[in-house]
């Protein structure tokens, strides 16, 4: 005979769901300013063509259209390639908060932060969070840090959220004692990451700034 306590756990008083909203994954374009070592080719590349604003909309009404059953907020996670060199993706961004920002729970991207100051600080007010990551073969480390320094000041203001990826590159040790220190010092969140050389393509680092 089963116990009124064994009965009563059998009932199924409510159903949720476990995730709160439907999370995308959104790989822009191969297309990139950098040359990475690391990088292999299928994540990356210098002549992949950039969408237009139409299609990106396009692309987007797509989604919309396959998931909106789901009834759920949408999260979005911009990759690339470098999104930003895409002149159609800040248009973009505006445009979905103008006409979704209801339906969005957040924005966000990784970047190589090779950009203008002026347009990180103006791509920020759509989004939700902003990832640098460094690649010292190219980056302009001054440039790099007196951005990042500005957006980490408008993350706490404004309650966003902003990071820097350091990537563990093998021959940028005092670098990245460096760019901890600078992170240290601005009060910038940031983490470590290790770096799987099984897809390089080169043996050596070329370094472009110098």
């Amino acid at each position: 005979m089963e116990s009124k306590i064994f009965q009563h756990a059998k009932q199924i008083i409510k159903l949720e769901p476990t995730i709160k909203y439907f999370s995308i994954t959104w790989k822009l374009h191969n297309r990139c300013n950098y040359d990475c070592m690391y990088c292999p080719a299928k994540w990356h590349d210098d002549f992949s063509r950039t969408k237009s604003l139409d299609h990106l909309k396009d692309l987007w009404n797509e989604i919309i259209d396959q998931s909106k059953h789901l009834n759920l907020p949408y999260k979005i996670y911009f990759s690339g390639g470098e999104v930003t060199i895409n002149k159609s993706f800040k248009p973009f961004i505006k445009w979905l908060r103008e006409n979704y920002n209801q339906r969005l729970y957040g924005i966000g991207l990784t970047s190589n932060g090779s950009a203008s100051k002026k347009y990180y600080l103006d791509l920020f007010k759509g989004l939700d969070w902003l990832t640098f990551s460094t690649h010292t073969e190219h980056m302009d480390t001054k440039k790099f840090f007196d951005t990042a320094t500005e957006l980490a000041k408008v993350a706490v203001i404004e309650n966003k959220s902003f990071m820097i990826n350091i990537m563990d590159e093998y021959w940028a040790k005092d670098q990245i004692i460096l760019f901890e220190n600078i992170c240290k010092k601005n009060n910038i969140f940031y983490s470590k990451n290790a770096i799987n050389y099984n897809y390089k393509t080169r043996e050596q680092p070329i370094f472009k700034n110098l």
